[in-house]
């Protein structure tokens, strides 16, 4: 397993497959983590995308692969569809605009 970028209560790797992984270190933190390697993945135009929204703060939503996310002002809210009746998880928009420039620099090749 690869070690690679790390954002605060994140760290992004590369598993024995070659495969971009997340790990929260915070319990808050795991449904960001799994957003970024199953509804992200290595689509750096789609990364950047999600990038761009949560930074502008832009009303907008989309469903994914298997996240619903919908960006506001200051706030992003992340909606698990893969686990009936879990509760969505809200992040501060600086936070996902953070955490998804971390992914992109994990995930683009050298």
């Amino acid at each position: 397993m690869a070690t690679g970028q790390a954002l605060e209560g994140l760290r992004f790797f590369f598993d024995a497959d070659g495969r971009p992984r997340a790990e929260a270190d915070r319990p808050e933190l795991a449904v960001l983590a799994d957003f970024l390697q199953s509804d992200v993945a290595r689509d750096l135009v789609w990364a950047d995308e999600l990038y761009r929204r949560a930074k502008a703060g832009s009303r907008w939503r989309s469903t994914i692969n298997v996240y619903e996310i919908e960006t506001g002002k200051k706030m992003v809210t992340l909606q698990p569809l893969h686990q009936t009746g879990q509760p969505a998880s809200t992040y501060p928009g600086s936070l996902v605009a953070d955490a998804l420039l971390a992914w992109i620099s994990h995930v683009k090749p050298d």
